[in-house]
């Protein structure tokens, strides 16, 4: 898992980023860990591990961290946490790191303090020491006291959601709208509520401070909105920074901030109003609300939202550039709004009851049939013997006509290969030995006289060592190999690919089962095996879909193979496999639950136990899944070099737009992998799952790189995008599979 290091770092560098086992977490195991570039500790307080960077400002970093004395037995159970640290922007005296001590303590307190079901809580606040290498202490930023550095965290709840910036982006992306006047109004109500709590806090009433959609969170799991982010503990640095006194308020916005906080003045309760009011207006018209001119000009923007006149006079009051000329309350602003009949008074919840109620009962009648319905469906009907085959029958489809046209000796070679097949499926297992190894002798004559025309088929070479396999007086040892081709398809991306495992599987099984009768000439010792037994290859196909690679999972690990009753009694020792990251996906739950190994030679997707912050992104594959490619992290980070290599400082944008496919694990997780490496409002993405190549052009076509991370089967769709390209632009992708066929009509292969 990527674990990062929360040490601050100059501008402009880029984070400190260490791979560590998950199992390492999960065994309990809390010895602490370094970051490998600069030594900072990667466990904080040896509870802490930070998982993704959320965010960055003239304040500190905030990142999303695993809490690993968090309930749950396993790691995905344990909750993630935000962990904020700050530090100022400039070298301080001993006096004034001492001041911001005293008030980040003093602040964090006041937060602590809080409790309220639409507000996230805060945990704990700290401070830690640490040990700086003697190369990153002439760094800018670094506050060292006898060789060590000093950090303030907080760790607050992390609330799982979309914040409202993000929901106007998608909701005008995807459906081409603002907010409505409706969800505004609920926004009001929402955020009103909150501010009336802290506001009148009994204890020690504060102040926001920085209200924006970006701080109001909608929360996935109760559809709530919280207010996150207080500005108070950010305050702190500000204030010792510039020697402002800690009324002042120096924490500014562009268009969400009232006119006193951006002039440095004392704020008040209604400088949250004004906020709030002004993240309003982002709503309904979609721009910042500097860009109206507000507050001084209280008319223009209202030219561009679909408003009541009488929301638009709340708003406009509590926009007023002078504090006193604004409600004084969020009471005030309730009333208000209430007076103008744009909220009712609260409805009685004994209607909501008994409605609820009602709607139990026959939700519950609902979900018996459900379940009733998953369980019938869940009992799959066996696989016919057409999705196996030890050598009875031929899984690929084989090109046959074209050689028979141009090469007599294939066409020979698939006659006897036919020839075998018969035999096997008799159980005459010499006959199709001999006709097998004919085959094979006609393939490389073949190939000989003419390699365009011809090929060694690699079935046929399994073939042959399985007949031999079940000539032997030795129960043969067996392994299960599950290719992706779709026989009733016959997608070319599929077939090429099973072709080329088939031949990597032959070749090793070839070497294996001659081995056992070769002899070291001098140690006079005999070549490591087991004994004389032979290797025998089930093969098995998925058609690359998830429910079929279910079910061929299912045979496999009851060592049932559809059709061959020859086969009872014999034990799968492992499988090699499942082509994409997706049907992988599916088929390792069956072989993670029996635990039985198996072994993917092409999936690349990044494992990922758990959904992580502002990513619905997951990839779970269990500890008997393993995968020999390199993962789309290396891909990843070989592209964005390549792009950082090649950026024009000149060009009016170096944005980067990706094509992906959120249906396929290995597109989102490449996706998911480049976005990593580049500043966010760089990245523009399309979802081709949604939207055709033409509607994704509008938000993508003035990107100066696109990148395709796209599944196998896109091979049309990449020549689309290629097609729509209208310049000369560099074009890059990952390494999913693309058919040589489709290069030359777009892109120079060279």
């Amino acid at each position: 898992m990527q674990v990062y290091c929360t040490r601050p770092r100059g501008k402009g560098q880029p984070p400190h980023i260490n791979q560590i086992d998950e199992d390492y977490f999960s065994n309990g195991k809390t010895q602490q860990r370094y970051c490998s570039t600069c030594g900072m500790p990667l466990i904080i307080k040896n509870r802490y591990v930070a998982l993704s960077e959320k965010g960055q400002g003239g304040f500190g970093r905030t990142f999303v961290a695993l809490d690993l004395d968090s309930p749950g037995e396993t790691l995905a159970q344990k909750r993630h946490r935000i962990l904020k640290l700050l530090h100022p922007n400039t070298q301080l005296s001993s006096a004034g790191l001492k001041l911001v001590e005293r008030f980040f303590k003093e602040e964090a307190e006041a937060l602590e303090e809080l409790r309220h079901n639409q507000i996230p809580r805060l945990y704990a606040f700290f401070e830690l020491s640490i040990a700086v290498y003697s190369q990153y202490q002439q760094q800018d930023n670094q506050h060292l006291v006898n060789g060590e550095q000093k950090l303030f965290y907080l760790v607050q709840e992390y609330i799982e959601g979309q914040d409202l910036e993000k929901e106007l982006l998608r909701s005008r992306s995807e459906q081409k709208r603002n907010f409505s006047e409706t969800e505004v109004i609920e926004v009001l109500q929402e955020v009103l509520g909150i501010l009336k709590f802290i506001h009148a806090n009994p204890k020690k009433a504060l102040i926001h401070r920085d209200i924006k959609p970006s701080n109001i969170v909608r929360s996935n799991q109760d559809k709530q909105l919280y207010l996150i982010d207080f500005g108070a503990v950010k305050q702190v640095v500000k204030v010792v920074e510039e020697g402002a006194d800690s009324s002042e308020t120096v924490i500014v916005s562009p268009g969400f901030s009232p006119p006193e906080q951006v002039h440095g003045k004392t704020v008040t309760f209604t400088s949250d109003l004004y906020s709030l009011a002004a993240s309003c207006v982002c709503l309904l018209t979609g721009k910042n609300p500097h860009s109206f001119d507000i507050p001084f000009n209280l008319e223009k923007w209202k030219t561009s939202a679909t408003i009541s006149p009488k929301l638009a006079k709340v708003l406009n009051k509590m926009l007023e550039p002078d504090p006193k000329n604004r409600y004084q309350s969020a009471d005030d602003v309730i009333r208000a709004l209430r007076n103008e009949g744009i909220i009712d008074v609260e409805k009685s919840k004994g209607t909501m009851i008994w409605l609820w109620m009602s709607l139990g009962i026959a939700g519950f009648g609902i979900l018996l049939v459900l379940i009733w319905q998953i369980i019938i469906k869940s009992e799959k009907i066996p696989l016919s013997a057409e999705y196996f085959t030890r050598g009875e029958k031929s899984l690929l489809a084989q090109d046959t006509q074209k050689n028979k046209l141009t090469n007599s000796d294939c066409q020979g070679a698939f006659a006897k290969k036919q020839a075998g097949m018969n035999d096997f499926a008799k159980q005459n297992y010499q006959a199709a030995e001999a006709n097998f190894k004919a085959a094979i002798d006609l393939f490389h004559k073949g190939v000989k006289n003419d390699t365009k025309t011809c090929y060694v088929d690699p079935e046929t070479v399994i073939f042959w060592n399985n007949a031999k396999a079940n000539s032997s007086t030795k129960v043969p040892l067996t392994v299960a190999i599950v290719i992706p081709i779709d026989i009733d398809n016959n997608v070319v991306e599929l077939r090429k690919f099973s072709e080329q495992l088939l031949r990597g599987i032959a070749h090793r099984q070839n070497n294996f089962n001659q081995e056992k009768n070769q002899i070291n000439n001098q140690t006079n010792t005999r070549t490591p095996s087991l004994n004389g037994t032979l290797l025998e290859i089930v093969i098995a196909r998925d058609d690359n879909k998830e429910d079929i690679s279910k079910r061929v999972a299912k045979h496999i690990i009851d060592n049932q193979i559809p059709g061959d009753n020859k086969f009872q009694g014999r034990n799968i020792l492992a499988i090699v496999g499942n082509f994409t990251s997706r049907v992988l996906l599916a088929a390792g739950e069956e072989y993670n639950k029996h635990q039985i190994v198996t072994v993917s030679p092409s999936s690349t997707a990044i494992r990922q136990a758990k959904k992580l912050p502002d990513s619905d992104y997951e990839y779970n594959l269990g500890k008997y899944v393993f995968r020999i490619a390199p993962n789309d992290a290396i891909a990843a980070n070989d592209l964005s070099e390549y792009i950082k290599n090649n950026q024009n400082n000149n060009s009016p944008s170096n944005e980067i737009g990706i094509f992906f496919n959120s249906k396929e694990i290995y597109s989102k997780s490449l996706k998911e992998s480049l976005s990593k490496n580049f500043v966010a409002s760089n990245v523009i993405t399309c979802d081709l799952s949604k939207y055709n190549v033409q509607g994704c052009l509008p938000t993508i076509q003035n990107t100066r790189y696109w990148m395709l991370s796209l599944g196998i089967g896109d091979a049309e769709r990449v020549f689309s995008i290629t097609q729509a390209r209208t310049n000369n632009l560099p074009m890059l992708g990952g390494d999913g599979y693309i058919p040589v066929f489709i290069l030359p009509r777009k892109i120079n292969k060279s």
